[in-house]
């Protein structure tokens, strides 16, 4: 799934001696799809926070700690964090002397803008054979036993009652084991038949963002994602806090 966290920062700090010279960033701290947090992404809530930082005259930053976030429990304050750290700035001087100073970074996580189809585009691709099939199903099953279904909404940030909640929806949501194995099949069988393999290789036959993104598109008529992740969204949006405000 595309992903972008786009996290304009700046830096405040307090003081009004002219000689004073606040820091800036030599290498402003990047984020990256992999910095936002699982389950927001899933549906798609975007969010703000303010993280402090002690600059060190290095310009390295410590003990940085997230002071709000918006909204609360999605794990947008444990990224920031992890984001802001990553920067390193040109530090505070005073008279030319590099002196330790605290500052403040915002952050705000957006989520770029979704353009699909309304309905998932049918498979046009060569029908897979029998022993593609049978090859892509044990590898579905070894793939589905790998780790819990659940584990892939990142749910760990959410309170335990709201766990609960959001559970019990995502089972009425989503395919179960069985369905998913099904639908890896017929993802993977469908792979093999594009790529002219009898059976799946050890290893994917095909690096990890080309698998992803055609392993979605092959999949893409069994079950609607996106359709379950709007669905998702709008329950949690109307009960819990899923917009940053102000």
């Amino acid at each position: 799934m595309p992903l972008i966290a786009a996290l304009f920062i700046s830096v405040a700090v307090a003081g009004e001696d002219p000689k004073v010279v606040n820091p800036i960033w030599v290498s402003a701290p990047t984020a990256t799809a992999a910095d936002y947090p699982r389950f927001a992404a899933i549906i798609r809530a975007e969010g703000h926070v303010v993280v402090q930082c002690e600059a060190l005259p290095t310009g390295a930053l410590s003990a940085c700690t997230a002071m709000s976030e918006k909204p609360a429990d999605l794990g947008f304050g444990r990224e920031a964090v992890r984001v802001v750290q990553r920067g390193v700035l040109a530090p505070r001087t005073g008279d030319g002397t590099s002196e330790p100073s605290r500052i403040q970074v915002r952050l705000p996580f957006h989520m770029p803008a979704r353009t699909r189809s309304t309905k998932p585009d049918p498979w046009t691709g060569p029908e897979p054979t029998a022993g593609q099939q049978a090859s892509a199903q044990r590898w579905a099953i070894r793939a589905t036993s790998r780790r819990p279904l659940l584990a892939r909404f990142g749910l760990e940030d959410l309170p335990p009652d709201r766990r609960a909640v959001v559970t019990e929806w995502i089972g009425e949501l989503y395919p179960d084991r069985q369905k998913t194995q099904a639908i890896f099949t017929v993802a993977a069988a469908r792979l093999l038949a594009e790529v002219g393999l009898p059976e799946m290789p050890p290893t994917r036959p095909l690096d990890e963002e080309t698998w992803s993104r055609r392993f979605a598109a092959a999949s893409a008529d069994q079950f609607d994602r996106h359709a379950a992740d709007a669905e998702l969204r709008r329950r949690y949006c109307a009960r819990y806090e899923c917009a940053p405000g102000l």
